[in-house]
């Protein structure tokens, strides 16, 4: 075969490796009949590479090999230097038909790892957060790895949406309700190094913001589905200040611009008070704080207004 003539292609499936000795860069060779343009099998081929590179099939920076039954051969490529370094690929029986390639070792860095996921007021805890409504979103930090950051959603897939923040973070916004426990990936596209953060919404729950109203009025849209103050509690303790999420907040949204007139000509106190399933016949009634946590007796006769919040779909807590 010395007197015949192959086209060589070179195809980098995998760049940008950790210089860690361990991490590799993949490399394809593609060898055709020049005259036929049919792959070349069981052609002995030969691979090298400069610098500090290792050929990882023999260790070595010289490879020889054959082409399989589709005219290709592979090779994994390490080293523990951060440089570029060239890939030549040439036919054993005719070095003078080669082709080559560039190929880059980056520095090493630590092991990717989640180190935190945090709302705008909290860093959650272990198996946070538990209680989420539509539009609920928070963030996921990462350490180490090469930046090159693969993010994807397992379980409750349609129901959560993920986007990438920049080189070591995301950001999950919650769509829907999720009946079973949602897995959030993250793999180094690179080092094949991953993470994983997993949790569960057993609570999901809706601000009513359209107007403020009665208890009255509010209990006969939902009922016995009003949030308790325990309820609250516990958000607060996940979330914090409601007020500085958009869907707790006013005039954030066209649907809540529309609040401006009916507000005015209530006599809400406070609009950061929401109602709450814990009343009496004495025209007393326990109102939610979402701002800071607290709680307070409020008169719920037929003038007192307040927003509430109810218990949307099935539900693990009450």
């Amino acid at each position: 075969m010395a007197d015949q003539n192959f086209i060589i292609t070179i195809r980098v499936t995998q760049d940008n490796a950790q210089a860690n000795g361990a991490s590799t860069n993949i490399v394809e060779a593609y060898i055709l009949e020049s005259e036929t343009m049919l792959p070349a099998t069981k052609l002995d081929i030969v691979f090298s590479v400069n610098g500090n590179a290792i050929i990882k099939e023999n260790n070595s920076p010289l490879f020889r090999t054959s082409t399989d039954g589709n005219g290709k051969a592979v090779i994994n490529i390490t080293n523990t230097v951060s440089e570029s370094i060239t890939v030549k690929t040439y036919i054993l029986n005719d070095p003078n038909q080669l082709e080559t390639k560039e190929i880059n070792f980056l520095p090493t860095s630590d092991k990717l790892k989640i180190t935190s996921i945090h709302n705008r007021n909290h860093t959650f805890t272990a198996e946070q957060p538990t209680i989420a409504w539509a539009g609920a979103s928070f963030t996921i930090e990462t350490t180490g790895g090469s930046g090159d950051l693969d993010w994807k959603v397992e379980g409750a897939v349609a129901e959560v949406d993920i986007e990438s923040l920049n080189n070591s973070s995301a950001g999950i916004t919650i769509k829907s309700h999720q009946y079973q426990a949602v897995k959030i990936v993250v793999t180094d596209k690179i080092t094949s190094d991953h993470d994983d953060f997993s949790f569960f919404i057993k609570l999901y729950i809706a601000p009513s913001l359209d107007k403020t109203r009665t208890l009255s009025q509010a209990i006969n849209l939902h009922d016995d589905a009003l949030l308790s103050p325990i309820n609250y509690l516990d958000i607060h303790k996940e979330w914090g200040d409601l007020t500085v999420y958009p869907q707790w907040s006013l005039g954030t949204s066209p649907e809540q611009k529309i609040l401006s007139t009916d507000i005015i000509e209530t006599d809400a106190v406070n609009l950061a008070e929401f109602w709450t399933n814990e009343y009496s016949t004495l025209g007393k009634a326990t109102v939610a704080n979402i701002k800071d946590g607290t709680f307070r007796y409020s008169e719920h006769g037929s003038f007192t207004k307040h927003f509430h919040a109810y218990r949307s779909g099935r539900n693990l807590i009450k």
